[in-house]
């Protein structure tokens, strides 16, 4: 991910992290070589990732709050509140602008927003959810160099 004009943007490089059998597997197949020869894709490089522990690196995480407050939520949450008869709480209001650190990705009709967390790697387990992010909670950091950290380092 990397900011754009007041709105965040898909990168330009993807990396992969895996076992070398694995990423040796990936690049021998159908979808990836009908890539590469479209020339769509560059040749990939299988190399060992080293990383220091309580290094910056990124996690990626679904952001859920621009979900809240759209018109089909104050519906739902009004008809919640009225079918458990609660008054609903504070006065629901419409959508707030958007977040402009926020990546808005499409899987078919869904939309799935992703904010990147920059955060010390460490050697907890990775867990990830259904579409491949991970939690608030315990965001799962890869040993990656984002370009807010860049920036960031750019800037000093």
């Amino acid at each position: 991910m990397h900011k754009g004009r007041n709105v965040m943007r898909v990168g330009h490089e993807i990396e992969l992290i895996g076992s070398e059998a694995t990423l040796t597997r990936l690049n021998g197949m159908d979808g990836i070589a009908t890539l590469r020869r479209r020339g769509m894709i560059e040749a990939i490089e299988i190399g060992e990732t080293w990383f220091d522990l309580n290094t910056n690196g990124a996690a990626y995480v679904r952001d859920r709050s621009g979900e809240k407050y759209t018109p089909g939520w104050i519906r739902r949450t009004a008809a919640r509140a009225e079918r458990r008869g609660i008054p609903v709480g504070k006065p629901l209001k419409p959508a707030r602008d958007h977040d402009e650190r926020v990546l808005a990705l499409f899987y078919g009709a869904a939309v799935v927003h992703v904010r990147q967390v920059v955060a010390k790697v460490s050697q907890a387990p990775l867990i990830v959810s259904t579409y491949g992010f991970s939690s608030p909670v315990s965001p799962a950091v890869l040993p990656v160099v984002p370009d807010s950290v860049d920036e960031d380092f750019d800037a000093a």
